[in-house]
């Protein structure tokens, strides 16, 4: 997987990955700039003031691959196919392994995901008289249910895919391989009545909501937080689990850590920072994808100066990127409750701003930049067309000047 990077400048210099020169086409003025790279081209996304302009640049030389001799051992080393010394572990450690592996096959997410749509699926059947497992019939009525409800087409096909999980997961036949189930699904899917009111975050308003934290927050340290949090989560692209825990107590795999971050050229005039994503929604195998930002001065947007005010002031010790003073961690709850008080604050409360609007934001600007949307899924590190539910027409909102 290409290493990805997002820049404030519109020169950045190349990771070890890449060959070591500086792209072209530099902007001459200050200005906050997301860079994305992705196999052989650069994009450049720059906001000077409220004005945006987007830039491509040539394509960059590959250096060489370096080759390697790999050794493979003699059969004598690899030990003989009918070794007597192996023992047969214990039934029960058998056992013990067999849920292990089975457990790691799938994210924390995905396993809370099939949980709760076995726990809607028991609740729909709790006047049902029949037994488990599930016929084909009861399970095209739990579809239609759930879209009675008012559940949205991807929150259906998981708790679908839940009820499918745990019919396999004890041998039983599974219900939801079925030509009306996936009919059903598809009419889902495909139904207009169903909008996803979520709007995307502006650049200016952006800018506004920070300025709303000074007054929100309940310290310096707290609005410093949640400065860095927000332009983190629009110029990375981020999701709301990327950089907010479940909960005190539960901390997923996909959230970023202070060791997933690192400064770099702190004598420069260009600082920047390497975010590393160990794991997310769409590389629950692969190498960590990285994000690099690096900083324009006198920016109030700027993310990496934000995090650099951030994390002088973070105390100190390991643990989660974004924490309070006290080292407990930034929470999904935590965040939507203050960004909705910086919103309603900015008188714009009403309106259908959520977490991840920041994501929304950043993908409908690119877009409105020019940047074609085969590059936006690269910068936003979808693997799938997706990405087209994420461009939509950026709200006209009166910002005044801050």
């Amino acid at each position: 997987m290409p290493m990805m990077e997002y820049s404030q400048v519109s020169g950045v210099e190349g990771p070890n990955r890449l060959p070591d020169q500086v792209v072209k086409n530099r902007l001459k003025e200050p200005a906050a700039t997301a860079i994305a790279r992705a196999e052989d081209e650069e994009f450049a996304i720059a906001v000077e003031g409220n004005k945006m302009v987007v830039r491509k640049s040539s394509a960059l030389q590959r250096g060489k691959i370096d080759t390697f001799d790999k050794t493979v051992p003699s059969d004598a080393s690899r030990g003989s196919e009918h070794d007597d010394s192996f023992t047969h572990p214990p039934s029960n450690l058998v056992g013990q392994e067999m849920a292990r592996l089975l457990s790691a096959a799938f994210s924390p997410h995905t396993h809370r995901a099939y949980a709760s749509g076995w726990s809607a699926f028991c609740r729909f059947r709790k006047n049902i008289r029949t037994n488990l497992p599930a016929s084909v019939a009861e399970t095209r009525e739990f579809i239609a249910w759930l879209s009675l409800q008012g559940l949205a087409h991807a929150t259906i096909t998981t708790y679908v895919s839940g009820v499918g999980y745990y019919h396999k997961i004890r041998g039983w036949p599974d219900p939801t391989k079925d030509f009306i189930v996936s009919k059903l699904m598809h009419g889902c899917r495909r139904d207009r009545n169903r909008v996803d009111e979520r709007l995307p975050m502006s650049l200016p308003l952006l800018a506004q909501i920070i300025e709303a934290f000074t007054h929100v927050c309940s310290s310096h340290y707290e609005a410093t937080l949640f400065k860095a949090a927000v332009t983190c989560a629009f110029f990375g692209f981020m999701r709301l689990g990327e950089f907010a825990a479940i909960s005190k107590t539960k901390l997923q795999e996909s959230l970023l850590h202070i060791s997933d971050i690192e400064f770099c050229d702190l004598a420069s005039t260009q600082q920047s920072v390497v975010i590393s994503f160990p794991y997310s929604k769409n590389n629950k195998t692969g190498a960590p994808q990285r994000v690099k930002l690096v900083t324009t001065q006198n920016s109030a947007l700027c993310p990496v100066m934000a995090l650099q005010g951030y994390i002088s002031i973070r105390p100190s010790g390991h643990g989660p990127l974004f924490c309070h003073f006290d080292g407990s961690p930034l929470t999904a709850y935590q965040f939507n409750a203050v960004l909705k008080k910086a919103l309603t604050f900015c008188g714009k409360g009403d309106l259908h701003y959520r977490p991840h609007s920041f994501r929304i934001g950043a993908a409908t600007t690119a877009y409105e930049l020019g940047v074609p949307s085969t590059d936006i899924q690269q910068m936003g590190r979808w693997r799938s067309d997706a990405v087209l539910t994420y461009i939509r027409p950026m709200p006209v909102v009166t910002i005044p000047p801050i």
